[in-house]
């Protein structure tokens, strides 16, 4: 029945996306409760979607840019068409910059118990304010600042993203940051009551202040690579950085099976935040992850990709018989 459920959404993003092809891409929003798709809106409209939407409900939206400030302030999910194509409109859910970026969080004291994000590109990043109990962030590229910044966040799982800057400074019980591109990962240095790892994970700088553990992952920078270091309250587990300009930038740091090389290590190319060596090379090398993988984004048991693993609809049609009065559908369907 959810498979039944998902494909009928697909249809409709499908079809919405087709209507976008002869237009200026601007997306759909489909509400989703109880199984049935109870309201569309437009690309503008996701804050009266999220109004109309009650805890437990999900919020599909298709491929086009969206202009319009919101805040996520229920426990619901909110589902992209995909954030690989970055800011072409045409095959991803873009998200555009209108002032101020996304919020998550409700008002006062009211806990969130689960909001989940996916598959979407945001040009002006996402802010987590309120309380949350459980956040999962799935997929998504975001062009500017990931801040979790919410005075209580029980647990975040951030998984497979492309982030431009990632922020920890918030109370975070526990976060797990796995298999992310990153440029810049920053925050919590003057938090006790915090917990968060980065796994499996390419990153271009990290600041000094930064209290996280740093597991199978690749550091390329601190700071902005000269004379400073990782202070004390980082960990670094079988992690290969970057010993650059003669001195080791994570000396204060907790280590265990950690490389360092003179080499650079992350790539800037475009902003790709490739590791400079291959996956063979780096196990021939032995820089290995405490699974026996190789360290980086393509370790661990879900490697990189922004590929979103739903259905993909090849074509579509719909004939309509008015004496009948009945409208039949013919879906085209490739299982990713």
């Amino acid at each position: 029945m959810k498979k039944i459920i998902f494909m009928i959404a697909c249809c409709l993003m499908a079809t919405a996306q087709c209507v976008l092809a002869q237009s200026d891409y601007t997306g759909k929003v489909f509400l989703q409760h109880n199984g049935n798709i109870t309201g569309t809106f437009g690309g503008d409209e996701i804050d009266k979607a999220i109004e109309a939407a009650v805890d437990g409900d999900t919020i599909f939206l298709s491929k086009g840019y969206f202009k319009n400030n919101f805040s996520i302030n229920k426990s619901i999910s909110l589902i992209g068409s995909g954030a690989e194509a970055g800011q072409d409109s045409q095959k991803s859910t873009y998200i555009e910059w209108n002032g101020s970026a996304p919020e998550i969080g409700a008002e006062g004291d009211q806990v969130l118990s689960a909001v989940t994000v996916e598959g979407l590109f945001s040009g002006c990043g996402l802010y987590v304010r309120g309380k949350i109990d459980n956040l999962n962030i799935k997929k998504c590229y975001f062009y500017n600042t990931l801040s979790i910044g919410s005075n209580h966040t029980k647990k975040a799982i951030i998984d497979r993203c492309r982030l431009d800057y990632i922020s920890t400074d918030g109370s975070i019980e526990d976060a797990t940051i796995k298999n992310c591109k990153i440029s810049n990962a920053y925050g919590q240095g003057g938090q006790t009551n915090s917990s968060c790892k980065f796994i499996n994970c390419n990153i271009r700088e990290v600041r000094t202040n930064t209290k996280a553990m740093f597991v199978n992952s690749i550091i390329n920078e601190v700071g902005n690579g000269t004379d400073e270091y990782l202070g004390n309250n980082a960990i670094l587990v079988n992690t290969l950085y970057h010993n650059m300009n003669g001195y080791d930038p994570m000396e204060k740091t907790s280590q265990q099976d950690c490389w360092s090389t003179t080499e650079t290590v992350i790539s800037n190319n475009n902003g790709d935040k490739e590791c400079t060596m291959t996956v063979e090379q780096r196990q021939a090398a032995g820089y290995l992850g405490v699974d026996g993988m190789v360290v980086g984004i393509e370790g661990g048991v879900n490697p990189f990709s922004l590929t979103l693993h739903a259905p993909s609809i090849n074509s579509s049609s719909a004939n309509v018989d008015l004496t009948s009065k009945k409208v039949t559908i013919n879906v085209n369907v490739t299982a990713n």
